[in-house]
């Protein structure tokens, strides 16, 4: 195996006081150590050579990523100094004794090197894998999936305060794992080691892509209070590529009826034919079950949590759920058989849970009615984002939005068409509105209070805490002013839309108001 500079010289400290000086590449090129001969006046591109100072000529040659290891100080290393990558050995040092400790460096590199080979042919084992790199650095390494549920986890050093710890001993906690993200930054789409410094305590992490470059987990060292040592980053680099050709030779790490059944569900959400197999999983699944569609989406453009991982700690919070990304939302597919209490009602247990992983995750939630189904997922899923829309619209701080809450107000809007909604008010709607402008008393809240009370002269004047017979007249105007009968059905039903509308858009104002 060929090294750069920077593990040359981190193998080379274990026994010696180095200092390293001049340009060094990162990549791997340099081979094995070979000795200065002497007269000779040109040192070879991406070689590494031991010499004594007194050995080396004033102005040799010097090819491209040149490494020297000296054994003592001189001012002629200067030359050197500037041209190429210098270790000097500060101490007395044996000769011999350092070409020995070189050797040692290039065998324990190579040995990782064909462990790791052996293990990809042999078993390609994640968790092997993971272990053969343990034991290189000697510090914990962590892979996760793409919804960052722990695939393996090997422990080297390791103290007890960790820069990412795990809820249950398989998935790592939504506290942390938002704290990992706003301190490192972490990018998911980012290619190479990335070294992040949390509050004095270290990790590199390689995120892991398949063949189309969608990100599909990553490998974490967690060098806790130990700085990583230069060159480290590309052990862990080699490492990932190698994870990322077992994940593309089983892509699928655990297969299962739950994947099939969430693939299916995808393809219906997202109006793609169904397989044979999906197509099974749903006739398996849609047998009397009932089931609920949560629409979620960041409260906050801010929200850093990865759709990946909301989508796995939901699925680990709600017993039986199926959660994926489509588009903006995360779509869950919730059965309310583990959420029903004593009273066959689980809107109380599913408040309570929801309320609590929304707070977790800044997210908000579009419910839909409940259904059996589950051929008609995508319908649902659109009754989420319906309440969701609508919810987000009147009641701006909310955070769980049902759909019967909020079907009317969709009817409404959606009935207006192109045209604002004023446009289609009965004619002498207007003049109400008129006349409550300068007046006392509201013609309109006096309409809504009757027709909610179905026309009940009795109960709407209790409810108005007027006299029946100053509703009668009330009324005999308004009729008068509309130039309608309120007991034509369909007169009623448009003045009823119409002061709906005029109950939204007020709704609409007032939440704009209150954001201000």
């Amino acid at each position: 195996m060929k090294l750069n500079a920077d593990l040359v010289c981190a193998g080379l400290e274990r026994s010696y006081s180095i200092d390293i000086f001049g340009p060094r590449s990162k990549e791997l090129r340099i081979s094995r150590p070979e000795f200065y001969m002497d007269g000779s006046d040109m040192l070879m591109e991406d070689h590494l050579y031991l010499a004594t100072v007194e050995h080396l000529p004033l102005r040799p040659k010097i090819g491209k990523n040149v490494v020297l290891v000296c054994v003592g100080d001189a001012a002629r290393l200067s030359y050197y100094k500037e041209r190429c990558c210098v270790m000097v050995i500060r101490n007395k040092a044996d000769f011999f004794s350092v070409h020995k400790a070189l050797e040692d460096v290039f065998d324990r590199y190579a040995q990782w090197e064909q462990d790791l080979f052996r293990i990809f042919l042999e078993s390609a084992g994640i968790q092997a894998i993971s272990d053969n790199l343990c034991a290189l650095l000697d510090h914990d390494v962590v892979v996760l999936d793409s919804s960052f549920t722990l695939l393996a986890h090997s422990e080297g050093s390791m103290p007890a305060n960790r820069p990412i710890d795990f809820a249950d001993g398989r998935n790592l906690s939504t506290e942390a794992l938002a704290e990992y993200l706003k301190t490192g930054n972490m990018l998911l789409d980012r290619h190479g080691a990335i070294v992040f410094d949390i509050e004095g305590t270290y990790s590199v992490c390689a995120n892991l892509f398949d063949r189309n470059d969608r990100y599909s987990g990553c490998l974490v060292v967690l060098f806790d209070d130990d700085e990583p040592r230069p060159g480290e980053d590309v052990l862990v680099e080699i490492t990932a590529k190698t994870l990322e050709k077992v994940l593309e030779m089983s892509p699928s790490v655990l297969s299962d009826q739950h994947s099939v059944l969430k693939s299916a569900l995808q393809d219906i959400v997202g109006e793609m034919p169904l397989s044979a197999s999906r197509k099974w999983a749903l006739s398996l699944h849609s047998e009397g079950a009932e089931y609920i569609c949560i629409s979620l989406h960041y409260a906050s453009h801010l929200n850093q949590l990865p759709a990946s991982y909301a989508c796995n700690a939901f699925e680990n919070e709600f017993v039986g759920s199926i959660a994926f990304e489509n588009d903006e939302s995360i779509v869950c597919f919730v059965p309310t058989a583990p959420l029903t209490d004593h009273s066959g009602s689980y809107f109380a247990i599913l408040n309570r849970m929801l309320s609590a992983f929304l707070a977790k995750t800044i997210m908000v939630a579009g419910i839909s009615n409940p259904f059996t189904d589950l051929y008609d997922a995508r319908s649902f899923y659109k009754q989420a984002e319906v309440a969701l829309d609508c919810g987000r619209i009147v009641a701006p701080k909310g955070e769980l939005y049902y759909f019967d809450s909020y079907a009317l107000i969709d009817m409404i809007m959606n009935s207006t068409g192109s045209l604002r909604a004023d446009l289609y008010y009965p004619r002498g709607m207007l003049a109400l509105i008129e006349h409550d402008e300068v007046a006392g008393v509201s013609y309109i809240d006096t309409l809504r209070v009757f027709l909610e009370e179905n026309m009940s002269y009795t109960a709407a004047a209790r409810a108005l805490y007027i006299h029946r017979s100053t509703l009668i007249d009330r009324i005999e105007r308004i009729e008068k002013e509309l130039g309608l009968d309120l007991h034509d059905p369909e007169a009623r039903l448009r003045v009823l839309m119409s002061l709906k509308a005029m109950e939204i858009e007020g709704s609409v104002k007032a939440a704009a108001t209150e954001l201000r």
